[in-house]
């Protein structure tokens, strides 16, 4: 009797026991639903430039209200957003992100920094085409390797053709833009021009390699910037 009532309690156990491991994978199941890809519902070709922030739906513009101040370029449809946007005032750099519209809501999809400053949604698709099909950044030797530095202007040229008017910053702590005079800086910091922070170039100095990076990019920003002043003073660049 004493051994039939052992083996009872025994299946009674393993009963509960099984009961329980089925209801949390059963739980589990539940819970691991797999989130929407909402990315592959953006549709850039269906987007019409903005150039009016104040043109964007309210569930679109709340997402950029603490940081649109005096740049915005975008493109909008009923389905699809692309915003870009200035980040910080004193170094200025410039992202963008894209959204689609899906439950009711404007929802982010993806994210480019540091992309320059596009003054239209043609320039805005083509820095985004250019980031996607670049090489990831491999830090400051990389990005220098991309200039020309034995002849700066030969670079400011192109730029200006391209009508791209920024100046060349290092991405470290405010101050002095190289080849800016003191009197000059508020150029650096308008809506016409604005700075191109080299990447990279924030990097700690650790060594004496990259010590040298940092002097090559230095020396190119200040003949660059200098000479972008001048044609700025001599009415040759507005």
């Amino acid at each position: 009797m004493k051994r039939n009532s052992v083996f009872w309690a025994a299946v009674v156990a393993v009963t509960m026991l099984t009961d329980i491991a089925g209801c949390s994978r059963s739980q589990t199941g539940a819970d691991s639903q797999s989130v929407p890809d909402y990315s592959k519902l953006y549709d850039p070709s269906s987007l019409k430039e903005v150039s009016d922030f104040n043109a964007l739906p309210p569930g679109l513009k709340k997402h950029f209200e603490p940081l649109i101040n005096s740049y915005f370029v975008g493109g909008l449809s009923n389905t699809s957003a692309l915003v870009s946007y200035q980040v910080g005032d004193y170094v200025p750099t410039f992202a963008a992100e894209a959204f689609v519209y899906a439950n009711s809501q404007w929802i982010k999809v993806k994210t480019w920094d540091g992309i320059g400053q596009p003054k239209n949604l043609s320039e805005l698709f083509e820095v985004i085409q250019t980031a996607e099909n670049s090489t990831p950044p491999k830090g400051l030797n990389y990005t220098l390797s991309s200039l020309n530095l034995t002849d700066p202007i030969s670079d400011l040229n192109k730029n200006i053709a391209r009508d791209k008017t920024y100046f060349i910053g290092l991405c470290e702590p405010p101050g002095h833009t190289p080849g800016v005079a003191e009197a000059d800086e508020a150029l650096v910091h308008t809506l016409a021009h604005g700075l191109w922070c080299l990447p990279g170039s924030g990097d700690p100095v650790t060594n004496d390699e990259y010590a040298k990076l940092i002097d090559q990019a230095r020396a190119y920003a200040t003949k660059y910037n200098a000479e972008l002043v001048r044609r700025i003073h001599s009415g040759l660049v507005k």
